[in-house]
């Protein structure tokens, strides 16, 4: 009988979803940055980011809940990194993964104009211009993008599914359904792009 993720599941299951996280925080800022932040685009970025952050954050729960019994209290001396909760979900504030995690963002943000590639605009695009959208490479680069996230989000929900379908919804929410939404809220975005949903 599965009784939830294994530690090594929420760590592997834990650093791809927060380079998905990664990708997604930048595509807010840039959509909001070549659409505006009040278009449909920019909403829809936005709703994709909140939802996949709820997940993670949902599941580093899960993830503390399950741990040893009193491993918060535990000394220094006590440490040890391979079963620590805070590696699986949020992880990605330092070490080894933060590196990871920049690599990733830098690798994503390389298929738009250069401009866009900063954590703020140059001082001539924060005055009022017009806003153009993407690009027709930049289309490109985030639709193949969407279309690997929507394989790893369906998966991901197959898997939360599989090893949670019988035991009580941790902290009240449907862990399930919190993983659907990521699914659904990545084809949102595809269909108001206009994307081809992948074979």
């Amino acid at each position: 009988m599965d009784t939830g993720l294994t530690f090594q599941q929420h760590k592997s299951l834990g650093a791809m979803l927060q380079a998905e996280l990664v990708k997604t925080r930048s595509l807010k800022l840039i959509t909001s940055w070549s659409y505006g932040k009040s278009k449909k685009t920019s909403e829809l970025a936005d709703k994709l980011f909140r939802t996949l952050d709820k997940l993670i954050c949902e599941l580093d729960n899960i993830v503390r809940d399950e741990a040893p019994r009193g491993y918060a209290n535990i000394s220094h001396s006590e440490y040890q990194q391979e079963v620590d909760p805070d590696s699986c979900y949020s992880g990605g504030n330092y070490g080894e993964l933060a590196s990871e995690l920049q690599n990733v963002k830098n690798q994503f943000v390389a298929g738009f104009r250069p401009e866009f590639r900063g954590e703020d605009l140059p001082e001539e695009y924060q005055r009022k211009r017009r806003r153009s959208g993407f690009t027709q490479s930049e289309h490109l680069h985030l639709e193949q993008t969407l279309h690997h996230q929507l394989q790893l989000a369906k998966d991901t929900a197959i898997l939360i599914k599989e090893k949670y379908k019988i035991m009580p919804k941790p902290c009240g929410l449907d862990i399930g359904k919190l993983a659907d939404k990521w699914t659904e809220s990545i084809l949102c975005l595809m269909n108001h792009l206009n994307y081809q949903p992948p074979d």
